[in-house]
């Protein structure tokens, strides 16, 4: 078992950081390989990641509002490194695909194609987080 807290936040960290430098890598992109496609690309990127982020803030706030100082919620590390690797994994392969355009493939194309093997990846993942979110117990700290 792990401290719930302790999960969530590296789970955060995760998604929070890669999804900047994705952000920050769409950014520089747009000045020059997506400046034709600027609407595309940003509309590609949006749906691949901010579901999970919204997922995950969401549960800071829920969490944050039922805080009960003498529980502690606990989670299978199972679920945890579940969650974890197929979301590093997940990110990586977001992250390859908008790297393809330093290796001469059109990054468009490679955006488009990746729609086909990233909506499978993100429907594992998102069930993957429900089970990391729905398995938690809370322990008494009394105990």
């Amino acid at each position: 078992m792990i401290r719930f807290q302790t999960a969530k936040k590296k789970l955060a960290t995760l998604w929070f950081i890669a999804s900047g430098i994705i952000f920050i890598l769409m950014i520089l992109l747009s000045f020059d390989k997506l400046k034709n496609d600027l609407s595309d690309a940003w509309g590609w990127l949006f749906p691949n990641i901010l579901p999970t982020l919204t997922l995950i803030l969401t549960i800071f706030f829920t969490d944050m509002q039922q805080a009960n100082p003498q529980n502690e919620k606990m989670v299978d590390k199972f679920y945890f490194k579940l969650s974890f690797y197929l979301s590093l994994f997940y990110l990586i392969v977001l992250l390859s695909t908008i790297l393809s355009a330093g290796l001469g493939f059109d990054i468009m194309e490679s955006m488009e194609n990746s729609n086909f093997y990233l909506g499978p990846i993100q429907g594992i993942i998102g069930a993957s987080l429900g089970l990391f979110f729905f398995k938690t117990q809370e322990q008494s700290l009394e105990e």
